[in-house]
């Protein structure tokens, strides 16, 4: 199917941007004095040169291991953080976001804490588990004084409301995003020196999820779930996903990311999860490999995602492991490899994309992100599609084109473009990322 497609924001080379000094990076988080970008931990970069690439609620223990494989960040600390997890992740030199307890407000009281963010309980857009009327059951959500019944108002019917009945077990509405607002209000009265972080599940990709129960396909809700947070992160594991509409569907990773920009307005930034272990299919036919772990990382980073998060667990087949990425070989290789990658052009990815137009054809479904830094731009291609294609890549405003380079791919040779158009073969998912010589201020340009 041959379309022509036009991309903004993403896909552009201007000219313009040929005939000035090239884009500053961007340190996303340098409102935050105390947060991810200004950890002083040794080994973790700084500013416009970190990258976040975390793990998901990981032992401390194993940090260090981590760390080596080129993670920059634990998210979330079992019943925590306590100050046997705090003094481990220290030792390991590992920042950490977490949720607001009395041991984390004494220690940021010090001067080398590696608290670098605050976070709301996970996933607060999903149907909860209650025993009416004393709000959710356990985990985070317990003992909150407002019943999200309550919070929806004239969001939710009577019938609705009665639904949460007295037996325990039973499932009511998501907490609304007025209830969010109102925790990150709170969080921030206490510490506005660190940003935080709000998962929402996969709700934001899936609109006919039904685990948001009641508020299923209210996909409007996100608008002001977003208003929650500082950093927005989401989730959905579409490799090994259990509901044939989604199952295999890599695609749903980008969809997310593009969904939360247009809520956010690109004005906060966007992490998302990966899927790196079977979690929860007991059929290891839907294992996810790691080329395919690599393609759905690049495919977020091309839509606009700022962060990395690695899910490590793995719930089926028993026994459950929770550190699965770290006793899989094959996949740990190709997460630190790619997490080497990432890192090597961090402060590319951290400058602004430029801001005109390119035009790629031939495509379906194909994310184009092109960004300027130093003496080069660098573009980013990832197929939406689960079919192979070859495209054209029509770079417009470079006069002369250089060579398209691969960034990581040892085994493509440079591509020399002819008349700014260039010739790209993506397999099924495919990915790829480019660097090609910016010239020189005052140079020609079209």
């Amino acid at each position: 199917m041959k379309l022509a497609i036009t991309i903004m924001l993403l896909t552009a080379i201007s000219a313009a941007a040929s005939a000035v000094l090239p884009a500053e990076r961007v340190d996303s988080y340098a409102a935050y004095r105390a947060g991810p970008s200004h950890s002083k931990v040794p080994g973790i970069a700084q500013g416009a040169d970190f990258f976040p690439i975390a793990v998901w609620l990981q032992d401390a223990k194993y940090a260090r291991r981590y760390k080596q494989a080129g993670i920059n960040l634990y998210v979330h600390q079992w019943k925590g953080p306590t100050a046997k997890q705090l003094i481990t992740l220290r030792a390991a030199g590992m920042p950490l976001i977490c949720h607001m307890n009395e041991v984390a407000l004494a220690d940021i009281k010090n001067g080398d804490s590696i608290i670098v963010g605050w976070m709301h309980g996970d996933e607060p857009d999903n149907a909860k588990l209650y025993k009416h009327p004393t709000a959710p059951i356990s985990g985070t959500w317990a003992g909150r004084e407002e019943l999200p019944v309550d919070a929806w108002g004239d969001k939710l019917t009577s019938s609705q409301r009665q639904s949460v009945s007295a037996k325990k077990g039973t499932y009511g509405p998501p907490f609304s995003p007025s209830m969010m607002i109102a925790d990150y209000r709170k969080i921030r009265a206490i510490d506005a020196t660190r940003p935080i972080m709000l998962n929402l599940g996969q709700g934001v990709a899936w609109a006919d999820w039904n685990g948001r129960g009641v508020r299923k396909g209210k996909q409007e809700d996100y608008v002001d779930y977003v208003r929650g947070a500082d950093i927005v992160s989401y989730d959905i594991y579409p490799i090994g996903h259990s509901h044939k509409a989604v199952a295999g569907k890599q695609e749903y990773v980008s969809l997310g990311v593009k969904n939360l920009r247009k809520w956010t307005r690109d004005k906060k930034p966007l992490w998302t999860f990966v899927e790196c272990t079977q979690i929860s299919n007991p059929d290891s036919r839907t294992k996810i490999t790691p080329r395919q772990m690599r393609q759905l990382i690049w495919m977020s980073i091309t839509a606009g995602s700022k962060g990395v998060l690695y899910f490590c667990h793995q719930f089926q087949p028993k026994p459950v492991n929770p550190k699965a990425l770290l006793d899989d070989p094959a996949m740990l290789s190709m997460a630190a490899k790619v997490n080497k990658n990432i890192q090597s052009i961090a402060a590319a990815l951290n400058s602004p994309s430029t801001g005109r137009v390119a035009t790629v054809t031939g495509a379906n479904e194909v994310l184009c992100m092109v960004k300027r830094y130093q003496n080069n731009y660098y573009v980013f291609l990832a197929s939406e599609s689960g079919k192979a294609q070859e495209i054209t890549l029509q770079l417009k405003g470079i006069d002369p084109v250089g060579k398209l380079t691969p960034l990581f791919d040892e085994n493509s040779a440079p591509i020399q473009p002819e008349d700014g158009k260039c010739m790209i073969k993506l397999e099924s998912y495919g990915v790829a990322q480019y660097k090609i010589p910016a010239p020189a201020v005052g140079a020609n340009t079209r």
